[in-house]
C-alpha cells in the first residue's frame, strides 16, 4: 500500500514532511520518478494471477477534494467513496466487509468499533492478497506431530510438521551472517518463492539475527544460495497479527505527520495522519501459501542428506524473485494453538 500513500504526500503535503519521510524511510530523492515506479509495480502486480491488490478512499462530510489529491488517486483506481459526518459509526463496518471481500476472508477486522475520533475526515484502505501452491508439494501422508523449540517463551511445543524428502532446493549455509536459508518455489510459471531464514548454529540468538537483518544481508543471504538435494521439516501454521504502525514509525523519528496539519486533502482544510494499521494473515499448509495483509491510514483534522528443520523461531518471506522484493515478511516464534509441555 505505500506506493498509494507516497504519491499522496507527494501530491498534497508540505515540503517539510515529505522530506522527513524521503529520510527517514531512504526513499529516491527523485520523488516524480519514484512514484511512477511505484503505480508502474502496482499495474504489474495488478494483472498478476498470484497476486492481487485493492485500496479505498473513504471521505467524510461535503467539503470539496484538493485536485490534486485527486489526481494522485485517479493514477493508482482509487476513487472516493463519499459519506456523510453522521455516518462515522457504520465506517468499522464497511471497512471491515470492504477487508474480509478483498482478501477472500482472510483479513475480517481493521478497524474496530468506535475506534475513529469524531473529527475524522479521511480513511484510506489498502489490501494485497496472495495464493499459490508449492512446485514440491509437501505429502499430507507423512506430516506428523513433531516437537517445537520456542526461545521466546523457554518452552517446548507440540505441532503438526510437514515433510519434504531428499528435493534439490536453494539453500544457504553462510558463515559471515552466521544465517542459515532455504528457498522453497512455488508452482511452475510463479515468480514468487517462500524463504525461510534462521540462526546457522542450532543455540543462535534470533533476536541478534532479526537485528541484522536489512537489505544489505538479506541480499547477501540470497546471493549465496546454491541448489543442494535437502530435506525440509517445518511447521504447518497460520499467523494472524494486527500491528499499529504508529509506534514503528515513530521510532524512526517519522514524526512530521502525526503533530500538525499537514496534508492538503480538501480544497480549504488540512489534515493530520491519526493512525496507521495494518491487519496481515499468512497460512502455510501442505500445498502451498496464502497470505493477505490490509493496511489503514486514518487522517483527522490533527553431504549426506541434510535436512532443513525448522523446528525453532524463524523468520519467512515471500519473495518476488525477479527483482528479489520481498511482498510479505514475518516471523514465527511458536505455534499459537497448542499449548506447551509441561516439565
Amino acid at each position: 500500500s505505500f506506493p498509494v500513500v507516497y504519491a499522496l504526500a507527494n501530491s498534497i503535503t508540505d515540503g517539510y514532511t515529505l522530506k522527513q519521510m524521503t529520510d527517514k524511510l531512504h526513499l529516491p530523492s527523485s520523488i516524480a520518478r519514484a512514484s511512477e515506479q511505484n503505480r508502474r509495480k502496482l499495474m504489474v502486480l495488478q494483472k498478476d494471477k498470484y497476486f492481487s491488490s485493492a485500496t479505498k478512499l473513504i471521505v467524510l462530510g461535503t467539503e470539496s477534494l484538493n485536485p490534486k489529491f485527486m489526481a494522485a488517486m485517479h493514477n493508482f483506481d482509487t476513487p472516493a467513496e463519499r459519506h456523510p459526518l453522521s455516518n462515522l459509526k457504520s465506517i468499522p463496518t464497511l471497512a471491515n466487509r470492504w477487508a474480509k471481500n478483498m482478501t477472500s476472508g482472510m483479513v475480517s477486522t481493521v478497524l474496530m468499533e468506535n475506534e475513529l475520533l469524531p473529527d475524522t475526515r479521511m480513511i484510506l484502505l489498502s489490501a494485497t492478497a496472495f495464493a499459490s501452491k508449492w512446485e514440491n508439494q509437501f505429502n499430507v501422508n507423512v506430516s506428523k506431530v513433531e516437537m517445537f523449540s520456542a526461545y521466546t517463551t523457554g518452552k517446548l511445543y507440540m505441532t503438526n510438521f510437514m515433510n519434504l524428502e531428499h528435493t534439490l532446493l536453494p539453500v544457504a549455509m553462510n558463515e559471515d551472517l552466521k544465517m542459515k536459508a532455504i528457498e522453497l518455489p512455488f508452482e511452475k510459471g510463479s515468480d514468487y518463492s517462500f524463504m525461510i531464514i534462521m540462526p546457522l548454529d542450532r543455540d543462535g540468538n534470533m533476536t541478534e539475527m532479526v537485528g541484522r537483518l536489512n537489505h544489505k544481508t538479506f541480499t547477501k543471504l540470497y546471493d549465496s544460495l546454491v541448489p543442494m538435494r535437502i530435506s525440509v521439516k517445518m511447521p504447518r501454521f497460520k499467523v494472524s497479527t494486527g500491528v499499529n504502525v504508529n509506534s514503528v514509525l515513530k521510532k524512526l523519528h517519522l514524526t512530521a505527520p502525526f503533530q500538525w496539519s499537514t496534508f492538503q486533502i480538501f480544497r480549504q482544510e488540512k489534515l493530520t495522519l491519526d493512525k496507521v494499521k495494518q491487519s496481515v494473515t499468512v497460512q502455510v499448509d501442505e500445498q502451498g501459501v496464502r497470505a493477505a495483509a490490509v493496511d489503514a491510514y486514518v487522517m483527522v483534522t490533527r553431504s549426506a542428506p541434510l535436512t532443513f528443520q525448522a523446528d525453532r523461531p524463524f523468520v519467512f518471506a515471500i519473495l518476488k524473485k525477479s527483482v528479489h522484493f520481498p511482498l510479505f515478511v514475518g516471523h514465527y516464534a511458536y505455534p499459537a494453538n497448542s499449548l506447551p509441555i509441561k516439565p
